[in-house]
């Protein structure tokens, strides 16, 4: 008996010597046992809503105190371990320190319950769940990092884009800026972004960076198959939602700062509003790809693209 309490004890004491945290909040809501090990993507449970949730924590080795937050999404029918190989976002939390997040969604088809549009099977609260993540992350005494609950973003992937979409529609406070691939405004008209708070204060505007395909036959760029909106209506919708003025600035896509050496000029072009409340702007791409664009005959780097929006809004909004 007493070997066994001896043991005990030393698995509780190196237990809490890793950098680990448990956090209880009920059985139906509760952040879980945290890990994180710096340049490794670990898989952590959590109940939501009664619920066993799942995501993937990545910490770089580049990790520092004050790190910001990027929650991305996978699209249907993918998975949280899909999207780390497939989007830039790990690339880019190596180079920068950005921890990065990769929620599970559930059902089969795995699908986020994402606005108006996208998609089947519904039902669950993903958004919920969102929001739960980002708060037991940005707590310190659940996760045991320390990251900055003023530089949270969503971004994601066709469906997991238009989830990334309506968590900044509806959350903007807590999510400071989009970036969505292969997937456009997420409701069909703009009355459902940006909705009044408690107070009866509008939420704030937020910066957004759109990236579609002009040869994307799974979320079509030129027309509408009823689960996404036409690229030009996306632009419009974004530019209202965030109370952009004037027309916007178009570009080839290699004169981007996020464009790559041998990009080849006059296959995509970038459409920017500047001028938008709150000094936020709304960039869309428009690539001469299909659906995955994360890598692209123009070098185009979405992560970098959306990170240099991203930093124009003071962190204290």
């Amino acid at each position: 008996m007493k070997k066994f309490f001896f043991s005990a004890l030393l698995l509780a004491v190196w237990s809490f010597s890793l950098p680990t945290a448990f956090a209880f909040d009920g059985f139906n809501n509760m952040c879980g046992w945290i890990r994180s090990a710096p340049g490794k993507a670990r898989i952590i449970y959590m109940r939501h809503d009664g619920r066993w949730r799942t995501y993937r924590l990545y910490v770089p080795q580049t990790y520092q105190p004050n790190a910001p937050l990027v929650v991305d999404f996978h699209g249907q029918s993918s998975s949280s371990s899909a999207q780390i190989t497939t989007s830039c976002w790990k690339e880019f939390a190596d180079r920068e320190g950005v921890v990065v997040a990769y929620p599970q969604a559930l059902g089969f088809p795995t699908t986020w319950d994402a606005g108006d549009f996208c998609c089947e099977p519904r039902g669950h609260d993903d958004e919920g769940f969102a929001l739960h993540l980002v708060q037991c992350l940005t707590n310190p005494k659940k996760s045991r990092l320390q990251l900055d609950p003023q530089r949270v973003y969503a971004v994601g992937l066709s469906n997991g884009g238009a989830m990334a979409g309506k968590l900044a529609c509806g959350h903007s406070d807590v999510f400071a800026g989009v970036a969505l691939a292969s997937q456009s405004f997420p409701y069909s008209n703009t009355d459902s972004c940006r909705a009044q708070d408690e107070l009866g204060w509008k939420k704030a505007a937020f910066p957004v960076v759109e990236v579609r395909g002009k040869w994307d036959f799974v979320v079509p760029y030129y027309i509408s198959l009823g689960w996404s909106l036409t690229a030009k209506t996306s632009l419009k919708r974004w530019a209202e939602t965030n109370q952009c003025v004037g027309e916007p600035l178009v570009s080839d896509a290699c004169d981007q700062p996020s464009a790559g050496v041998g990009c080849v000029r006059g296959q995509g072009f970038c459409a920017t509003y500047d001028n938008c409340e709150g000094g936020v702007a709304v960039t869309q791409c428009s690539l001469h790809d299909d659906h995955l664009v994360y890598v692209n005959p123009q070098r185009y780097n979405q992560c970098d693209a959306a990170w240099g929006q991203f930093q124009r809004v003071p962190a204290s909004r």
